[in-house]
């Protein structure tokens, strides 16, 4: 029984020990449950007695753990702190001991030394803004000359001051005073509105049926407002009235503007470094919820945080199928629906806490409902857009000819439509339909093409590219959030709204043969070495390659250095096909060789891979990968001490922790 309480103390302490972990880990010996609160009867609270007896139980058993003096952390003055030496295990025996006698769990804490040294995270956020706001009332006309936009689109006056309407930096469009602009349209236009009213500053839209657009337009008092290169949207510039009149395949039609004037806001905002530490703490889960019981079919919300209010968001779980919960990563707050009687139980965890409480929900027979006969609800849907989400797949040939055409083939995108839409009762939601396009071709304005020197080619001036070279291709239009492309198993073209550029790498063969292109894809290296000697470089199943430190020289090509016996290596290689020598290439280690678990990379897996893991949560920039530190992470390190696939965290030290007791 002591083991097992052991194992899942510890668990819970390693779990607390980090304020880092983006996700709560549960780990509990055969037989035990999560820790839940005694009840309030039983369980000891008083600060003064609970320091006692620690300090009595701590000189008793000899335990390197000392209670901190009050008001030695200003930020704990609810709680005693308990210091203790990351290396060391006594303090597994002081939680036996609490929990043996009933001491409240909330009222202690921890806090973690290693080597002297507090263990604390600091982090630095150089985007706090300070804002000063001051509020004058706009007195006399403002006209176009004075406004002006900066790189964000923001509108500013002649001392740079960003102009704020209702709350929000307005965004000035509209073309040159006095011009009057002509686009070819088609299709029917008629207004919906006749007259509008604005304040100096504002942009309205013109409301219009159907989505042609009018032939031509004329402003009679461009003094007063500005038009955009649509003529549909309006900006106010000084108080007064202009009548703004359509011609639609010779129909005429006008539209009233009223402007006037109203009260501007300048803001001043300046932006400072600010610096956040958090020491490594443990706590139990606080939860808030009306206890009484839940009828068949009411939804009722349960908060819960960590008692310092230092952060929010957890998890949250339930294997009843009495209740349904909805929770959204990130949130403090639960809503749980009854769906059945009987009595359904609700683990919480906020982030950051070690002990998670147990949430239980009674449900009882609701109440026979009223039915009554109304009008059904009827959705109308407005028109949506296709937008960019993700690139899923990159284009599969890499490797080309000289001569060759570009080739998307293999290229794959990951998109959503959304809409939205509004019924009769007054009810409005959003949709959102996820899409896998497959892409057959992309407009070629969308597509330039550099050589390693900067030297940019078009789309068409692909197979005009000479051998022997690799190119970077990019996909996507500078100062355009819009592409246009087809898509497999769809005859329409189609426009993807806010895209965001990628771009990926091809190599092109030369004619002559004196030098060629090959892939590598997660081959075995069976030996590894450069400098003069020939075959250097072996890899599973494949000819031997010479390489020297020529290979590492190429500007704008990287080949990892620390490639060893074991490694899994994928990339491209440019070799002489005579006698694979190897000029240059791109090739990174997809899996290292080496113990799961080596931290540290020194063949051993000990305490030292455990700590430099912790090391590296509390102090990236010394112990991470480069960091400060001699004894930093290695790239190698780091994908070795990564046990489980999602990264380290402080799961990985406790595994190891684990292997070294014997512990499963």
């Amino acid at each position: 029984m002591l083991k097992r309480r052991i194992i899942t103390l510890f668990t819970s302490l390693t779990l607390g020990l980090t304020s880092l972990t983006c996700a709560p880990v549960y780990v509990n010996a055969e037989g035990i449950t999560s820790p839940t609160a005694l009840s309030d009867e039983d369980r000891i609270t008083d600060l003064s007695l609970i320091r006692e007896m620690f300090d009595e139980y701590i000189e008793e058993k000899g335990l390197n753990i000392t209670c901190a003096e009050p008001g030695k952390y200003s930020q704990y003055t609810d709680q005693i702190v308990i210091e203790f030496d990351l290396n060391e295990e006594d303090y597994i025996e002081l939680l036996n001991y609490a929990a043996d006698n009933n001491i409240d769990r909330n009222s202690f804490t921890y806090m973690a030394y290693s080597d002297g040294v507090l263990m604390t995270t600091t982090t630095t956020d150089p985007n706090r803004t300070t804002t000063t706001t001051t509020t004058a009332v706009n007195t006399s006309p403002v006209t176009a000359q004075p406004l002006m936009t900066d790189t964000s689109g923001r509108i500013i006056d002649a001392d740079g001051n960003v102009i704020i309407v209702n709350g929000t930096s307005a965004v000035m469009s509209g073309t040159p005073k006095g011009t009057t602009t002509t686009i070819a349209g088609s299709g029917s236009f008629a207004l919906l509105s006749s007259s509008y009213s604005i304040n100096v500053g504002e942009t309205g839209s013109i409301s219009r049926c159907g989505m042609a657009y009018p032939d031509s337009w004329t402003v009679d008092n461009d003094d007063v407002i500005s038009l955009d290169t649509t003529g549909l949207k309006f900006t106010g510039l000084s108080a007064g009235t202009a009548t703004i009149t359509y011609n639609s395949k010779g129909v005429l039609q006008t539209a009233t503007v009223t402007v006037t004037n109203v009260t501007t806001t300048t803001t001043t905002s300046f932006t400072t470094s600010y610096t956040t530490t958090t020491a490594f703490i443990d706590y139990m889960t606080q939860v808030d919820y009306d206890k009484s019981p839940m009828k068949v079919g009411e939804v009722r919300r349960v908060e819960f945080s960590h008692p310092t209010g230092a952060t929010t968001g957890g998890s949250v779980y339930s294997s009843s199928d009495l209740i349904e919960i909805t929770y959204e990563d990130g949130n403090n707050y639960f809503d749980v629906k009854a769906l059945k009687e009987g009595e359904a139980s609700i683990s919480v965890h906020a982030r950051g806490c070690a002990f998670d409480p147990t949430v239980t929900i009674k449900v009882i027979a609701s109440e026979p409902e009223i039915t009554t006969s109304e009008e059904p609800e009827v959705w109308m849907y407005g028109t949506g857009v296709d937008h960019f989400h993700s690139v899923n797949t990159l284009p599969t040939k890499t490797i080309y000819d000289e001569g060759e055409e570009f080739d998307l083939s293999g290229l794959v995108i990951n998109a959503y439509h959304s809409v939205m839409r509004h019924s009769n009762k007054g009810n409005s939601e959003y949709l959102k339909t996820d899409y896998v396009w497959e892409v057959e071709d992309i407009s070629p304005e969308y597509i330039t093409i550099s050589s390693l020197t900067g030297k940019k080619y078009t789309a068409d001036q692909f197979p005009t590219l000479i051998g022997g070279n690799a190119y970077t291709v990019k996909i996507g239009k500078r100062g355009s959030t819009a592409i246009t492309l087809s898509v497999k198993g769809d005859e329409r073209e189609k426009e993807l709204y806010d895209f965001e550029s990628f771009t990926f790498r091809i190599y092109i063969n030369p004619a002559d043969k004196h030098s060629e292109f090959i892939h590598i894809d997660n081959a075995e290296v069976e030996t590894f070495g450069y400098g003069t000697t020939s075959h250097g470089f072996k890899l599973k199943g494949m000819e031997a390659f010479s390489i020297d430190m020529d290979a590492y020289m190429h500007a704008g090509y990287e080949i990892e250095s620390d490639i060893r016996e074991g490694d899994t290596v994928s990339g491209v290689l440019c070799i002489n096909p005579e006698n694979y020598y190897i000029y240059f290439g791109d090739l990174d280690i997809v899996k290292y060789s080496g113990e799961v678990g080596d931290a540290n990379d020194d063949c051993s897996i000990d305490m030292a891979d455990a700590v430099l893991i912790m090391q590296a949560l509390a102090n990236p920039n010394k112990y991470g990968i480069g960091g400060m530190d001699a004894r930093c992470m290695t790239k190698r390190g780091f994908a070795l001490a990564d046990q489980n696939g999602d990264g380290i965290t402080v799961l990985d030290a406790q595994l190891i922790q684990n292997k070294l007791l014997g512990l499963k």
